[in-house]
């Protein structure tokens, strides 16, 4: 298990400004009081020919503002065992992962994520995954898919699942290196969801409105409404203890 590479850490993913502009929390020190704004976003197609596919347009995911409205719309990338190797073929791409890439503005402290998937397997299976979180090009969380997965908390939606999880203290790793940026800096935000399935074979759903799959910054990571997320500490990434 790769753990974050304090020394490379990158600058704050996002959110932003004061008080007035939404939602958010304080954190204070002794030099300043920083305000986490919270923003709401959803993953969508972007333009970019690039790595880890979304099998209907070839593109990473990315996010917008705007929640989608096309109940048939939006994409998929399929995890990259028997039955859904061959949509990989042709494509030669990473495999097995969900690759979204974005900006945002400002002061970083969490992430939140509910992933929409499908499943055939799911109530026979656990869905363990790692999480990669690179801003601006730095590794801030790196698991790599190269130690134990985690088990990530999976709600029932009907035919399908949503994978419920937060990446926290991410602020405090990126202040205590130097990386925190300040309130008008714009960041690249870079996050792999990659599955490790077992008997499970899950395909990533996003970008419609019957799979609204969000990513949220600065939710308080001790609000009731994301308790149940599964947490992948930034400071202390977590570790299967099987691995």
């Amino acid at each position: 298990m790769r753990r974050a590479l304090p020394v490379l850490l990158a600058a704050a993913l996002l959110v932003a400004a004061h008080p007035s502009e939404g939602p958010g929390y304080h954190h204070a020190d002794e030099e300043r009081d920083v305000f986490f704004t919270q923003q709401e976003a959803w993953l969508t197609a972007t333009t970019a020919r690039v790595g880890n596919v979304d099998h209907e347009n070839t593109e990473w995911a990315g996010w917008s503002s705007e929640a989608p409205t096309d109940p048939a719309g939006g994409g998929t990338v399929a995890t990259a065992v028997s039955g859904f190797r061959e949509i990989f073929e042709d494509e030669g791409q990473d495999k097995g992962q969900m690759t979204a890439e974005g900006t945002f503005t400002g002061w970083l402290d969490s992430i939140t994520m509910e992933l929409h998937f499908a499943a055939p397997f799911q109530e026979l299976c656990d869905l363990n995954v790692a999480v990669d979180l690179d801003v601006d090009g730095i590794p801030v969380l790196d698991m790599d898919g190269t130690g134990g997965p985690v088990e990530v908390y999976a709600e029932p939606n009907g035919e399908t699942y949503i994978a419920k999880l937060k990446i926290t203290n991410v602020f405090a790793l990126l202040d205590g290196y130097g990386y925190a940026g300040a309130v008008d800096t714009e960041h690249t935000v870079h996050v792999s969801v990659q599955q490790f399935p077992l008997c499970n074979e899950a395909v990533w759903l996003y970008g419609s409105s019957s799979t609204p799959s969000a990513i949220t910054f600065n939710v308080d990571p001790t609000d009731p409404s994301v308790a149940q997320h599964t947490t992948y500490d930034a400071t202390n990434p977590p570790v299967d203890p099987a691995a």
